[in-house]
């Protein structure tokens, strides 16, 4: 039972760490960007993550019927981790650096509804 809300604990700080350090990223490392450039393209990415991620949400809840629950929680978790160690390579290129944000948020936006609390809740 405590490995829901562990597993949802290191969701959320493994992606609001990784927004965070975004701007870090875009700013000191080989993208070159001033931290105003780096604060834009991180709004941006964002924005048009979140407008992508909208979607996934009904389709997350397809895949936990379809695919079942752990599995869609491991492949959303690798393609969520896979995307975060892609910002760093995929610099200079702004462009990767959308697709990369737009793909972990579409990964992590279903994983935040997740059915499991629900599973193991007992009414008495």
């Amino acid at each position: 039972m405590l490995v829901i809300p562990l597993l949802t604990f290191f969701l959320l700080f493994s992606s609001a760490c990784a927004i965070q350090q975004s701007v870090t990223v875009l700013s000191d490392g080989s993208y070159g960007k001033t931290p105003t450039e780096a604060n834009t393209i991180n709004s941006k990415a964002g924005m048009m993550g979140a407008l992508v991620a909208i979607p996934f949400l009904l389709v997350g809840g397809f895949l936990f019927d379809l695919m079942g629950r752990f599995k869609t929680v491991a492949l959303l978790f690798f393609i969520m981790g896979v995307s975060i160690i892609l910002i760093p390579l995929v610099s200079p290129s702004v462009g990767a650096y959308y697709v990369c944000r737009t793909v972990m948020q579409c990964a992590v936006s279903p994983l935040l509804v997740n059915p499991f609390v629900n599973d193991y809740v007992v009414v008495k």
